[in-house]
């Protein structure tokens, strides 16, 4: 939903020259193809993981299990004996070969109607955070923790209990410990102590999405949700300091996810695909076409070893090396290509549209 508030907001600022800050604007020759596939599951998949064992596809009231040896798909309550809580909203996961941790928190009709009726820039309340389910995929082990004790809470005066009620939005485990980035806060989980340490918060609460880290330093986009727009943060962990900037240095693109790629960095946004530095410099803006209000791709992957990004009209697949892309759109009109995640495994890309989950042999997306 987020997406379409920003997309609304740029209707606000027709002026912006989408090439000011980027040394070079590169055209894309595009070209459009038709694809088919296998309804797998009617939902809306917002997120897709996998490991060598299972895939999980996340929406916001099922989370729904894979075995990739036996095909099956079942829900998570299933897969693991778990109840999930009145309302639930299934905020985000991360899946590797050991652990399979999924952020949780509640959202009743009620309050999403209330939400839905301010207007863009008012207070909205949100989902109510709930806690995360912790599977020990290797002890075969499920924990569920509603909050967690705060190991530098002597640091945050404010607080007034040493606990944290912790979700997140995004997450990158590095080693031992998984960075976790939410509304309002950046936080480290401690996986062997079940510790959190507050990297820090901020009054103005935004949401941090995309997390990666390299060497001591982590990437993300912060998106504060309103008039006040999105950007990108690197933070040095070793002294805390951060460098903000808004590529194009525009605060209406609305950055949301950070890839590297061949060594070079590259950020998803409403004004398209950038190439970006660790200083902040926009170096390439690639753009589908000149209308701005088209060139809108949201997160950003690499699969098989190309750039992919999501679209509200399609897929889209660059090929840098020739500036150019395509854009992937179903045959089948009873399916939307309205599209809210991508995944791809072996020979099979599985792609989340606004209301089914589609299943696509990868064969068709060759060049």
């Amino acid at each position: 939903m987020g997406r379409y508030i920003l997309a609304i907001i740029l209707s606000f600022f027709p002026l912006i020259s989408f090439a000011k800050g980027a040394e070079t604007a590169i055209q894309l020759k595009i070209l459009e193809k038709k694809i088919s596939g296998e309804t797998i599951l009617t939902d809306r998949i917002v997120q897709i993981a996998n490991n060598h064992q299972i895939i999980a596809f996340l929406g916001r009231h099922n989370l729904w299990v894979q075995t990739l040896k036996k095909q099956k798909i079942q829900k998570i309550e299933e897969y693991i004996n778990f109840s999930p809580p009145q309302d639930v909203w299934y905020d985000a996961l991360y899946l590797d070969d050991q652990y399979f941790i999924i952020s949780i928190s509640t959202y009743t009709e009620a309050r999403r109607k209330a939400d839905s009726s301010q207007s863009l820039g008012d207070y909205k309340e949100g989902p109510k955070r709930y806690g995360i389910i912790f599977i020990d995929l290797v002890q075969k082990k499920v924990d569920i923790f509603e909050e967690f004790k705060v190991s530098n809470y002597d640091q945050y005066i404010k607080r007034r209990n040493p606990f944290y009620k912790a979700v997140f939005t995004s997450a990158y485990r590095d080693g031992n410990f998984l960075y976790m980035g939410s509304y309002g806060q950046l936080t480290k989980l401690d996986l062997l102590k079940k510790e959190i340490e507050i990297i820090f918060e901020d009054e103005l609460a935004c949401s941090r999405e995309s997390l990666f880290k390299e060497d001591e330093y982590l990437f993300y986009c912060a998106n504060e949700g309103g008039l006040s727009g999105a950007w990108i943060e690197i933070l040095n962990l070793k002294n805390l300091k951060t460098r903000t900037f808004c590529p194009l240095d525009e605060p209406y693109i609305d950055p949301d996810s950070i890839i590297k790629y061949k060594g070079k960095y590259y950020c998803s946004t409403l004004a398209g695909l950038l190439e970006i530095t660790k200083d902040g410099n926009t170096l390439v803006h690639y753009q589908i076409g000149k209308d701005t209000k088209k060139m809108a791709v949201y997160d950003a992957k690499v699969i098989n070893n190309q750039i992919w990004a999501l679209r509200s009209d399609g897929l889209v697949k660059y090929n840098l090396e020739t500036k150019s892309a395509i854009i992937y759109k179903f045959h089948d009109k009873n399916i939307s290509n309205d599209i809210y995640s991508l995944h791809g495994i072996s020979d099979v890309i599985y792609i989340g549209t606004a209301d089914k989950l589609i299943k696509a042999e990868s064969s068709q997306f060759k060049e």
